[in-house]
């Protein structure tokens, strides 16, 4: 898993508490050799936990004598992505969203959030993402409004000093495509893209009128249960 440290080549324990997405990890000895306490009220459900003689000497019990107590085989596919304010966003990998250029540093508005816990390598199959969680970002990474466009729409961080959009997937509290997308007066061109490669542009639309009469049809568009983009 990334982020462990070498001690942990050896047989552990994660203990995690799902609601606040703190976690500790407990050696044979039960000492917690790393630990993160997620948001909220995480480290005290963490530490009650950890007091607690009964479950601890289960732990290192499970741990000494042989007893396999891993949950089954999974695999899981992670998007990236982040989450705040119930707007899942996720990553655009190869966008130009700044006077027909990519996306800049200076492109980045004010500092508006930063991750509480990190799902790749932390969290199990079933875990439900919260406000705060990301999955391949660090606890503590910045997150960025971006200049000119909604923070409901777009955010950004920088990912080893390079700029980095997140774009709204799925957004509970929108009620027209005008909600979900904030593009109206901002779309230069339109690329068609094939269904079977989304990085291969099959054409592109440019005129005016057209995109015009585009973004105002998918602004009006409307859904009875949360928004989400099709394409």
């Amino acid at each position: 898993m990334n982020g462990l440290t070498p001690e942990m080549s050896e047989k552990v324990a994660y203990i995690t508490h799902v609601p606040s997405g703190s976690q500790a990890v407990v050696d044979r000895d039960g000492k917690v050799i790393h630990r993160h306490d997620g948001r909220a009220d995480g480290p005290r459900h963490l530490d009650a936990v950890l007091d607690d003689e009964t479950i601890m000497a289960r732990v290192v019990g499970v741990l000494t004598n042989g007893e396999d107590a891993r949950p089954g085989r999974h695999t899981i596919g992670w998007v990236p992505m982040v989450k705040f304010g119930g707007v899942d966003y996720l990553r655009q990998w190869n966008v130009a969203v700044q006077n027909n250029r990519d996306l800049t540093a200076e492109a980045l508005g004010p500092e508006l959030y930063r991750v509480a816990f990190r799902g790749d390598g932390y969290a199990g199959p079933y875990y439900s993402y919260q406000d705060g969680d990301a999955t391949y970002l660090n606890p503590g990474t910045e997150v960025y409004s971006v200049k000119d466009y909604s923070p409901h729409f777009r955010l950004a961080t920088l990912e080893e000093g390079r700029a980095t959009l997140y774009e709204a997937d799925t957004n509970p509290f929108a009620t027209t495509g005008g909600d979900l997308l904030d593009i109206s007066g901002k779309v230069k061109s339109i690329d068609i893209l094939n269904d079977d490669d989304a990085m291969t542009i099959l054409g592109t639309m440019d005129d005016e009128g057209t995109i015009r009469r585009f973004v105002a049809l998918a602004g009006l568009c409307t859904k009875t249960r949360k928004m989400r983009k099709t394409g």
